[in-house]
């Protein structure tokens, strides 16, 4: 997803499986808030390439985003400013990982957890991958909405993700 020019833009609520989150031309920060972001595929994890590419690290507000990685925190880049400026000065393009962003950017009650989505209640565990996102690569697996739903308590108190009374109108019980 790349946004441009597109002034007070929110991302709010939503699941990204798979993706890469460009806000490099913004006149005013976008935010990005109660979402759950995974990691994409094990090539793009094991070579680091960040969840979002960002023009500078005014471009836009992280807050309460759940990341669910294959690595640690502290390894795993999320973001790659392409302007950064630090000190008066201007670093130019510069990785972080989340700690990295609120030591260097902003505080933020983003975390690090595991989702716990709801599809994988129902999935045999001994078919449920190592990292359980490369699951959903599998179209032989029916996924629909309450599938995305997060089970993890301290997600689910939290607001993140998909949240299910937004669909109550739309699921066949």
């Amino acid at each position: 997803m790349e946004v441009s020019f597109c002034p007070g833009f929110r991302v709010e609520h939503c699941v990204f499986i798979s993706h890469m989150i460009e806000a490099a031309k913004l006149s005013t920060p976008a935010t990005v808030s109660n979402n759950i972001i995974c990691d994409s595929g094990a090539f793009k994890a094991k070579s680091n390439i960040p969840f979002m590419q960002l023009g500078d690290q005014d471009a836009i507000v992280d807050r309460n985003n759940c990341y669910f990685l294959r690595v640690p925190e502290t390894e795993r880049t999320l973001y790659l400013v392409i302007n950064f400026k630090e000190g008066g000065k201007v670093l130019g393009h510069t990785r972080m990982t989340l700690p990295d962003y609120k030591k260097r950017v902003a505080p933020t009650d983003s975390v690090v957890l595991d989702p716990q989505f709801a599809i994988f209640k129902r999935l045999d565990p001994a078919k449920v991958p190592a990292f359980p996102i490369d699951q959903f690569v599998d179209t032989a697996v029916p996924l629909d909405f309450p599938d995305l739903f997060a089970t993890n308590p301290e997600v689910v108190k939290r607001g993140m993700g998909l949240q299910p009374e937004a669909f109550a109108n739309i699921i066949t019980k």
